[in-house]
């Protein structure tokens, strides 16, 4: 039997589908979904994008949608709790009660102390406790 090959991805915001073939066959399969929502002026969306580009790049199940919030507005109705937010599915997993919304630079508290992004080894560990 020959391997499957992928023919078409979408992840949009409707979904992450995967469309999968093989001579007579087609599957449909269902991707994770992690979005990075930032801001153009936080120092740190960048180290998160590099690790989800190199998480993207592990693994076939899941795919990378990035989303700019601009405006007090837009961070209000998205519930944005600062800058870099990965939200896995929708969820974000590391969101503490008390964040404040609004266009800020976010804190994760890590084993490593306060940094910017999650650890790595935290990033895997979400993803893989979604999946």
């Amino acid at each position: 039997m020959r391997p499957m090959r992928v023919a078409a991805a979408d992840c949009y915001g409707h979904g992450a589908w995967l469309l999968l073939t093989s001579p007579g066959r087609s599957d449909l399969l269902r991707l994770m979904e992690i979005t990075l929502l930032y801001f153009d002026d936080c120092p740190h969306w960048r180290e998160a994008d590099a690790m989800l580009t190199r998480l993207a790049r592990e693994r076939t199940d899941l795919c990378v949608t990035h989303r700019t919030v601009d405006t007090d507005a837009e961070a209000e109705r998205l519930g944005f709790r600062g800058s870099p937010t990965i939200l896995i599915d929708g969820i974000d997993p590391w969101v503490p009660d008390d964040a404040p919304i609004g266009l800020s630079c976010r804190v994760y508290m890590t084993p490593d102390g306060a940094r910017g992004t999650p650890t790595w080894d935290e990033l895997l560990a979400a993803v893989n406790a979604m999946s």
